[in-house]
């Protein structure tokens, strides 16, 4: 009789689960926060960020970037640190950071994904 583990009982899979369902609840709770106060969606928030740490700054959108940041970041910051203070010790905060931090970056780096 061998004893089979089913695949959602395993805490790797149950930390999974409980990754994507915290990437969801911030990702929604950060874009309505950014659309109700400044009508950004979270995407375009990412993009005027990349564009104001642009090489050289020469982009004319790094212009309307730095302008619109400037007050979308406010509440962007102080929306993420609600977020987390809501929930989490700094230590935790700081304990979570770190264990996420060994996580790829890019999956390119992490393909072997067999059973």
């Amino acid at each position: 009789m061998s004893t089979q583990v089913s695949p959602r009982t395993t805490p790797e899979t149950q930390t999974w689960v409980a990754l994507l369902r915290a990437h969801a609840s911030s990702v929604r709770r950060f874009n309505a926060e950014l659309v109700s106060e400044h009508g950004l969606t979270l995407n375009d928030y990412e993009v005027l960020l990349h564009l104001s740490h642009a090489d050289g700054k020469r982009l004319r959108r790094v212009d309307l970037a730095e302008r619109v940041l400037r007050a979308a970041a406010k509440t962007h910051i102080a929306g993420i640190h609600a977020f987390f203070r809501e929930r989490f010790s700094k230590d935790e905060v700081q304990a979570l950071g770190g264990l996420l931090e060994r996580l790829p970056i890019d999956p390119a780096e992490d393909v072997e994904c067999t059973p």
